[in-house]
């Protein structure tokens, strides 16, 4: 689908002054809305930005202040992933990588390095 959007000369070239793309913005803005009022999910917000890896999205949700709730489900499933991605002898790299070598040592417990913490809800 197409989506055309009027504004007014003057204001397109002062809102592209920057050598932004306003096509692209606008989409971002109609997803970012449509994504926090619940209409689309978490995948179809990333086919919608043409964003291959979920890093990505991750990145652009976070450049916009949008915090998500990190379940001990989503903390197992990554957990997999750095699992299937070793096996495959791919490096893994970042948090969930220290996190998992830290269990593995007995260092630290999954379930605690992901609760939030009294200080957090102050």
């Amino acid at each position: 689908m197409e989506l055309t959007v009027q504004i007014p000369d003057d204001l397109a070239i002062r809102m592209s002054a920057s050598g932004c793309d306003l096509s692209r913005r606008a989409l971002e803005a109609l997803a970012l809305v449509e994504f926090k009022s619940g209409r689309i999910t978490k995948p179809e917000l990333r086919r919608l930005l043409g964003f291959g890896a979920r890093y990505r999205l991750d990145g652009f949700l976070k450049s916009h202040d949008v915090c998500e709730d990190y379940t001990m489900e989503d903390f197992e499933r990554d957990r997999e992933d750095v699992i299937v991605a070793r096996g495959k002898g791919l490096r893994v790299t970042g948090t969930l990588e220290v996190l998992d070598l830290a269990a593995q040592r007995g260092l630290v417990n999954f379930a605690q390095a992901v609760q939030p913490s009294s200080a957090d809800n102050v």
